[in-house]
Order: structure tokens, then C-alpha cells, then sequence
């Protein structure tokens, strides 16, 4: 099967690609940001090579033969369609997962919309008219924004966001329905919460927190600690990912199926900060804030459609995802 994923340098994107070419899979990445460090890293990990990078052009990987990847961006208008057309390049499946990440940085609003809404929007039109067997997109657990009611359910109320971030992904959720119903596109969407792991975004409380006691210096904690998270370890996740290329869709649901993807065993952060500390040995040094009106109090996901449905299974819990995420991050600081 011909896979396309966007984002294939993110955190998500390259562990997805890794696994699609490990099971067999032939993999087209595309993406728009390869010369930031971590996606370097990520880059030469899947054999691609820096000094070869222009944009529009594919690039084989010097280790997966079934690996090719090209610097667009999708929310430019035809850009998509125009390197797929020019390369010949076929597709079934697409995995989109580029995009523009954090309620904290939407304030300006312009590359949100860009990169979530219209890049969307070009990946949704270029499926349609190319026959693409299923489209899977990444959502967000933002989207319940303050809802106070835990476990959040996929039916859990969503229609009023308090950030842009979370207005861009629901957006998206909205734009994917109406696609589904009126062209008859198999569409699968995911609320990710919380992701973590090696290789993972350095803006995230494990590698912030990590960082923060391996080098001693002070660290702020906002809601004194109390905020908890739906952390959900990232091998987890892409067995989440890899079980939606042949998951049956419930008649139901008009071709288009949203799933919680999460651990559903919220950590505060103070728990968090305690176990990062046990296992590296040394303490945080710790300025504790107040809440930050932009934030969540909990993100708390229920599962069981996706246990149900997708077979979803995650098996990674905090201490051991943390564990390896640590052996991971030494390993590059070396």
C-alpha cells in the first residue's frame, strides 16, 4: 500500500513513517520544516540526507528504499497536487498530520489558519479528486477546551473554544464531516492528548521538566502543579495510527469517525515533576504560578469507543514511557 503522511518530520509524522516502513508499507512524506534541530535529527534518523533538501524535490532515503519525502507546504494551493501529478505518484492512504501545534503561541492566529484550516482544506480536495481510499488527520483533546466533565467522550460538548488552536482543530473536525457526507470520503479523525516520548517537542512539560533538572536551572509551573494531562506514550499512539488503515467504519457515522487517543489516566503535574525526579536522581528547581487563562485544568480522554472499534490497546504507563524517554534523551546529549 502507497502511504502519503504530512508532517513527516514531526514527532508524530517520523515515528508513524518508521513503523509504515517497518511493516512494508511504501511511505511519500511531505513536510515544510526540515532544518529546525529536532526534525534534523529525525530526518537523518530515516536516511535523509540535509544537504540534498530543495523544495518540490523528492528525495530517496540512503535506508528505506520505500522511503521518499518533499519540502511543500500544504496550505499553499495546489502545491500537493502539483508535486504528486509531476512525480507520478499514486496514493491510497493519507495520513495527515501537519499542522500548526499549541494553545499557548495561537494568539497569532495567522499561521494557525494557514496550516491547519487551509492546509486541510488542500488535503481534502486533493483527496477527493485523487480517489484516496481513507484520509486519518490529527485533531486535539483541546477541542473540549474547559469542559469540566471527565472522562471527555466523543460526544463530550466541543462548540466553544476559548483558544485558536483549539477553534483551528475543530474547525477541521467540522470541514472533514462535511467532506465525508458530501463526497463519500472515508475520513478518521483523532484527538491526540498529550503525546510524549523520544524525539518528542521540546515545548512539552516531560522534555521542559527534563531539561530543566538535568541542567539546574528554574523552572515555572503553572496552576502550582495541579493541571493534569492525559499523557499518552507515543508508541501507543501509532498503534492507534496504524490500526485506522483498516478499522471498518460504523454505517452510522456518514464515513467520518472521531477517537479519543489516550492513555485515560490523567498525571498532575506535580506527579509528573516527582517521578522525572526519581528517576534522574536531582530536583526541580520549581517557581510555582497560577493558572494561565488559556489552559486546560484536566485533559482526561475516555477510550472505549476507540478500544471497541480500533482495538486500541495502550500498554505504556507514565513511569515506563518517562523511563524510556530519559534513556532517549541522555543518549543525544551525550
Amino acid at each position: 500500500m502507497k502511504i502519503l503522511v504530512t508532517g513527516a518530520s514531526g514527532f508524530i509524522g517520523f515515528h508513524l513513517v518508521k513503523r509504515l516502513l517497518e511493516d512494508g508499507h511504501e511511505v511519500v512524506g511531505v513536510d515544510d520544516s526540515p532544518r529546525t534541530v529536532p526534525n534534523q535529527s529525525r530526518l537523518q534518523e530515516l536516511g535523509i540526507k540535509m544537504s540534498s533538501i530543495s523544495n518540490t524535490k523528492i528525495l530517496k532515503s540512503t535506508k528505506y528504499k520505500k522511503y521518499a519525502l518533499c519540502f511543500i507546504n500544504v496550505a499553499h494551493k495546489k502545491q500537493l497536487s502539483y508535486i504528486m501529478k509531476e512525480h507520478n505518484i499514486d496514493i491510497d492512504i493519507v495520513f495527515h498530520l501537519a499542522g500548526k501545534t499549541g494553545i499557548r503561541d495561537s494568539e497569532d492566529g495567522a499561521p494557525y489558519i494557514d496550516n491547519n484550516i487551509k492546509a486541510f482544506y488542500h488535503v481534502l480536495e486533493y483527496s477527493k479528486t485523487n480517489n484516496i481510499k481513507r484520509v486519518i488527520y490529527a485533531s486535539s483533546s483541546s477541542v473540549y477546551n474547559r469542559n469540566n466533565k471527565t472522562p471527555f467522550t466523543e460526544s463530550s460538548p466541543s462548540d466553544k473554544q476559548a483558544s485558536l488552536y483549539g477553534f483551528t482543530k475543530k474547525s477541521m473536525e467540522m470541514m472533514a464531516d462535511l467532506y465525508a457526507r458530501k463526497h463519500s470520503l472515508p475520513i478518521i479523525g483523532l484527538r491526540f492528548f498529550s503525546v510524549y516520548g523520544p524525539y518528542g517537542r521540546a515545548n512539552m512539560a516531560p522534555y521542559l521538566f527534563t531539561s530543566a533538572i538535568e541542567n539546574g536551572y528554574k523552572q515555572v509551573v503553572y496552576g502550582h502543579g495541579s493541571p493534569a494531562r492525559d499523557y499518552t506514550y507515543i508508541d501507543d499512539v501509532i498503534d492507534g495510527l496504524i490500526k485506522c488503515i483498516d478499522s471498518k467504519l460504523p454505517v452510522s457515522c456518514n464515513n467520518h469517525r472521531i477517537y479519543n487517543i489516550c492513555k485515560s489516566q490523567p498525571v498532575t503535574l506535580n506527579t509528573l515533576i516527582r517521578t522525572l525526579e526519581l528517576l534522574l536522581g536531582k530536583k526541580m528547581k520549581i517557581v510555582y504560578k497560577g493558572y494561565r487563562d488559556d489552559e486546560m485544568r484536566i485533559t482526561h480522554g475516555d477510550n472505549i469507543r476507540a478500544k471497541k472499534e480500533l482495538k486500541f490497546n495502550p500498554q505504556v504507563d507514565i513511569f515506563t514511557g518517562l523511563k524510556k524517554f530519559i534513556d532517549w534523551y541522555k543518549s543525544v546529549k551525550e
